[in-house]
């Protein structure tokens, strides 16, 4: 059984700063384990984040949210944490959700864990909606299996994941959700869920979701990952004739 301390929490922010100092201070009330990656944020958003209370790491200029994961991850595998929740900074992610992670932790430590945005549905624009279906289809053909909410932000990771991970493979930018996600269910990693709401509050700032840019960027990512499976399979194949 994971103890609960020993989980992480990591929040990536991009100018965030009516937001991200009320996450954080929800986000304690569950875990004094949290990791903050500024993305090079050009509003006041660092003067919002208490550096006693969060261990705070910071990209000088935007690599994007994939660079800032991997970053928040790295640090994560070195400091030996069992596993790590990944949540928005802009307010979509309920913190008092993060409950419901922890409950399922403990049953099943060494699976992928998705907030799937099943309740409250109303509240999403239809354009992302639709995106993210399409995007669910596309990914559950990949990979031959029906999965939820693929472009979920909120979820959790177990450091046995994290350590697979290589950065020369993965985009840095928005995408880089969906493709960490097809090599889990190619690793063998366990997909499981829980129902979280779908927030869309109007103190956060205009979201950068651009449907037809990102889903293009969703299919490259399906590509790439389809790729570097087959990639590791032919060598695999030839390891093996050796």
């Amino acid at each position: 059984m994971v103890d609960s301390a020993s989980v992480a929490i990591l929040i990536p922010v991009y100018n965030e700063k009516k937001t991200i100092k009320n996450i954080i201070q929800r986000c304690r009330h569950y875990s004094k384990n949290i990791i903050v990656v500024d993305d090079g944020s050009t509003d006041d958003t660092l003067s919002e984040i208490d550096s006693n209370f969060v261990v705070l790491m910071q990209n000088k200029i935007n690599l994007g949210k994939g660079a800032s994961l991997l970053k928040g991850f790295k640090y994560i595998v070195s400091c030996s944490f069992s596993g790590v929740i990944t949540l928005d900074a802009d307010g979509q992610h309920d913190p008092a959700d993060l409950s419901k992670f922890f409950e399922l932790i403990t049953k099943t430590p060494e699976s992928i864990i998705i907030g799937a945005r099943t309740l409250n549905t109303r509240s999403a624009p239809w354009k992302r909606w639709l995106a993210n279906k399409a995007a669910d289809a596309f990914v559950s053909l990949v990979v031959r299996k029906k999965l939820q909410d693929t472009q979920s932000g909120f979820r959790y990771y177990p450091a046995r994941f994290l350590a697979t991970l290589d950065s020369k493979n993965i985009t840095n930018r928005f995408a880089f959700e969906t493709e960490i996600l097809i090599k889990a269910v190619h690793s063998g990693f366990l997909i499981n869920y829980i129902e979280i709401c779908s927030c869309y509050p109007k103190e956060s700032r205009h979201s950068y979701y651009q449907p037809i840019r990102d889903s293009i960027a969703i299919l490259n990512s399906i590509r790439r990952s389809i790729f570097y499976k087959k990639l590791s399979s032919r060598k695999s194949i030839d390891n093996q004739a050796k």
